[in-house]
């Protein structure tokens, strides 16, 4: 393995290790007015204890669905009501504006994902959003075949950083980049191709 590699796969490990913990953190309930405190250790032995965060805190909604920590460090957190960036001290929060066509497609934010560029790309209940890192806040929308509606399960990119979109309806669809459209690849009386051709 190249140290380049080793390097990338260190800190997809050390990410998806941050996730959980915050996941983790999030898990954590109240009961009564008490919080219960989360501890960890470090692979050091050290102690940590972590804060709950929600949404008195500033979270949009305390039903989290995915995470995501970018490559800026900000830690993206989807929820029922809203996306929420979350720099360690303050939360923005993006939602949908229906006079807004810039703004989320949908507020039930159930994936997430970031590009080799930093793009952030967002499936919700309704489609997939995209959100330059270069135009903070504002969103190109995706509908699958052109069809409102469509509930996205999962975001992930592949060894040629080709983004593939799982659905809640069982199908699977590519990105092309050259057409900036999403081909239908599995699912729904279209002709079947092997995942590994």
């Amino acid at each position: 393995m190249t140290d380049l590699s080793h390097t990338a796969s260190h800190q997809a490990v050390n990410r998806r290790y941050a996730a959980f913990i915050v996941w983790c953190v999030l898990a954590v309930g109240l009961n009564g007015d008490a919080v219960h405190p989360l501890w960890a250790q470090t692979p050091s032995g050290e102690a940590i204890q972590f804060e709950q965060i929600d949404s008195q805190a500033g979270l949009s909604h305390n039903t989290v669905l995915t995470l995501l920590q970018d490559r800026q460090g900000f830690l993206w957190i989807g929820t029922s009501d809203g996306l929420n960036r979350y720099d360690g001290y303050t939360f923005t929060v993006f939602r949908h504006d229906p006079t807004d066509p810039e703004s989320l497609s949908d507020n039930t934010v159930q994936a997430l994902v970031e590009d080799e560029a930093g793009v952030l790309w967002i499936g919700t209940t309704n489609g997939i959003n995209r959100m330059d890192p270069a135009r903070p806040g504002r969103f190109t929308r995706y509908f699958l075949e052109d069809v409102a509606g469509e509930s996205i399960g999962s975001l992930a990119f592949d060894e040629t950083n080709t983004l593939w979109v799982a659905t809640m309806s069982s199908r699977l669809f590519r990105y092309d980049a050259a057409t900036q459209t999403f081909v239908l690849y599995y699912g729904h009386g279209e002709r079947y191709q092997r995942i590994t051709e």
